[in-house]
């Protein structure tokens, strides 16, 4: 008899702790979904700060992101690229001119990377390397300055990060550039 009342107020306490998270979970999820078109959108601005309208896109089951001046003129695209990369996933917006030839630049919305090391690629430095870069041929990153149109300076005690978000960018460039081009 005392084993199971043992056992009993143990199903009780899970079944109502299940419960209460359950419900936290439904009712924060509109809020956090709303958070993260927010990051979005704040994100495309920062990346492509040209852009004065942008009108969202679902093209083969990716979210693209059109990018217009002030006067209609298409000037590029947005998209989330997303990978992992040391310590976890690691979301970027990236904006790419209207050609699909150069970046106009990118912006880490998430990242769990090592603090002191992997952060860095949230650093300006580092994510300004990628504005005007030539994604054809692929991205590239070196431990030494950068010399080509398509390589950038990986943050030093931190590669494995540098070429995540490298090979996330070039993996998600590959993808838009086949759904957009004809």
């Amino acid at each position: 008899m005392k084993y199971f009342r043992i056992v009993l107020v143990l199903l009780v306490t899970s079944l109502i702790s299940a419960f209460c998270l359950s419900l936290v979970s439904s009712l924060a999820k509109a809020r956090i979904e709303n958070n993260e078109k927010a990051a979005i959108e704040r994100a495309i601005y920062v990346v492509a700060p040209a852009a004065k309208k942008v009108e969202e896109k679902l093209t083969a089951g990716k979210t693209i992101y059109k990018l217009y001046d002030g006067q209609g003129n298409l000037i590029g695209y947005a998209f989330l690229a997303k990978g992992y990369g040391y310590q976890g996933e690691i979301k970027i917006i990236c904006g790419l001119d209207k050609n699909l030839e150069k970046i106009l630049g990118i912006e880490i919305i998430a990242s769990s990377e090592t603090p002191g090391l992997g952060a860095h690629i949230n650093d300006n430095w580092f994510k300004k390397q990628f504005r005007g870069i030539k994604v054809l041929p692929r991205i590239v990153y070196s431990k030494r300055k950068s010399r080509q149109d398509n390589e950038i300076q990986a943050v030093s005690g931190a590669t494995i990060s540098s070429r995540s978000v490298v090979e996330i960018l070039n993996k998600e460039i590959t993808k838009v550039r086949k759904i957009l081009q004809p």
